[in-house]
């Protein structure tokens, strides 16, 4: 199964349910008309889902006083940023998981004068995430 796939079945989403409240503010806020708009919602929907499997089994997995790590960039939905790196903060404390450090890195491109379509949605800033049991 991939995770963070542009591809989905089910653009009407039945369980839209999400652990985060900060995931639910944003994205619940949402309200358009546009299909291509309402598909990259409910993709974002289900991608955070999906991270919250993740989680999960880090969780199961990790031994006590170990660690996970996530590396994660902040993406834009509907020229919103998504404040990805908080919702994994607190998906990861629903699973008993401390967030000890978030590390934030700048992405830098080899042609950073290059203008393309996509270049207002592309990720300039990442940021290492990193999980104890």
């Amino acid at each position: 199964k991939m995770i963070g796939t542009d591809f989905i079945l089910d653009c009407n989403l039945k369980n839209k349910s999400l652990i985060s409240n900060t995931a639910k503010d944003f994205l619940y806020k949402f309200h358009t008309n546009s299909k291509s708009d309402n598909k990259r919602i409910s993709q974002t929907i289900q991608y955070f889902q999906d991270m919250e499997e993740v989680f999960e089994k880090m969780a199961l997995s990790l031994k006590k006083n170990h660690y996970g790590v996530v590396i994660i960039g902040n993406k834009k939905l509907l020229d919103k940023t998504i404040p990805t790196h908080k919702i994994f903060s607190e998906i990861a404390k629903y699973y008993e998981l401390k967030t000890s450090k978030i590390i934030p890195a700048k992405l830098i491109c080899n042609n950073a004068t290059a203008k393309t379509p996509w270049s207002d949605k592309a990720i300039t800033e990442e940021n290492l995430m990193i999980f104890q049991k």
